[in-house]
């Protein structure tokens, strides 16, 4: 499924192939072969579990509760709505479960585990906290949000409002500049490569390359507070180093390092949405994720302009002096005529584009020439 060239927080299974999508698509999977959807039953008041106060819940079961969740957030238009309710369900559970001292691993209900329960009754705990978490999806918060973490390339990465939640494309651009890291590895045999990461949200790019390139030195900017503490958590919990990945704020077009200090490559997934094209965005986007960090300005491109500029300053004379952007499907052609004919930033030159997994332009190369 591919929706506006910029896809929502919740397209969870948009990207064939990729290390955290193929996780999600072997629990669906496994999930659908064991229980069918029955969308269109009713349930009695034989199928619904009490609190103690005797407050009833609609649902029983593992199978009646996926059923109304599923129905619920099909109503409110909520993006893949039955796979929400999957998730929310085992969040549910998994919480009731660390809130009563059985947080270990082995309590743990796994997602691809649901299938094989069906007929599991819930406690009057799991379907309340189910329902709160099914009242926020309704209102189409971003399903990493409620989780409060989602899964990156072959990690997982703690996510909070107002971060901006990783997607399946960004995981291509990593795939990407990996590929043009490896081709330049033997410059770094001896010594440490050092990456910068433009509007490192998360941490998603630059954490999986710092966990992918040990002799790595990535740097995270940001110019939101929330982001970068959100990043250097997340590089703490994945036992990353201070000198193997560190974020700190600044904007792009602030940034300055000295001499020896410069970067190898520089890689971003900058605030591309063109003004016009915010309202286009689903809920899931506009209404919870950071705006400065989805609008790019008038035509997209301000971030971009900034870090264009900057490459010759940034990139070192003895490294891969390369940079990847992903970019609005629009720019690719615009930001090659940009540094052709308008621009014309010192030594900078347009290596090409690639396409996402939906056939869109969406990542370019740059190059810095010595």
């Amino acid at each position: 499924m591919c929706m506006y060239s910029y896809s929502t927080a919740a397209a969870f299974l948009t990207k064939p192939g990729s290390p955290s999508v193929i996780k999600h698509t072997r629990w669906l999977g496994n999930f659908q072969s064991n229980f069918t959807f029955r969308f269109g039953s009713s349930l009695s008041s034989s199928h619904a579990n009490e609190d103690g106060s005797g407050h009833s819940f609609p649902f029983e079961t593992i199978r009646q509760a996926i059923e109304y969740g599923t129905r619920i957030l099909m109503d409110y238009e909520v993006t893949e709505p039955d796979i929400s309710a999957l998730h929310l369900l085992s969040h549910a559970m998994n919480e009731v479960a660390d809130n009563a001292g059985r947080g270990d691993e082995q309590f743990k209900v796994k997602f691809s585990e649901l299938g094989s329960m069906p007929r599991r009754a819930l406690v009057a705990d799991e379907s309340k906290l189910y329902l709160e978490f099914l009242e926020r999806r309704k209102n189409h918060e971003p399903i990493q949000y409620i989780l409060g973490e989602w899964d990156f390339m072959d990690f997982t990465l703690v996510c909070r409002k107002p971060t901006l939640c990783p997607r399946p494309e960004t995981e291509e651009l990593v795939e990407f500049i990996c590929k043009d890291i490896d081709t330049n590895i033997k410059l770094f045999d001896q010594r440490t490569m050092r990456v910068l990461d433009v509007g490192c949200g998360t941490g998603a790019i630059g954490l999986a390359i710092a966990r992918k390139y040990p002799n790595a030195s990535v740097i995270g900017i940001d110019k939101c507070d929330k982001a970068v503490a959100l990043s250097n958590e997340n590089a703490r919990l994945l036992g990353l180093s201070h000198d193997s990945y560190t974020a700190c704020i600044s904007t792009a077009d602030k940034f300055h390092v000295m001499n020896d200090q410069k970067f190898h490559f520089v890689v971003s997934n900058p605030p591309y949405i063109p003004l016009n094209d915010m309202t286009a965005l689903s809920k899931d986007v506009i209404d919870h994720e950071d705006y400065d960090a989805l609008c790019g300005g008038t035509d997209g491109l301000d971030v971009v302009r900034d870090i264009i500029n900057q490459l010759p300053n940034w990139l070192a004379d003895d490294g891969g002096r390369s940079c990847w952007m992903e970019v609005d499907t629009s720019h690719p052609k615009i930001i090659e005529k940009i540094i052709s004919n308008d621009m014309k930033v010192d030594n900078v030159i347009f290596d090409g584009y690639k396409q996402d997994f939906c056939g869109r332009d969406r990542f370019i190369k740059l190059s810095v020439l010595t």
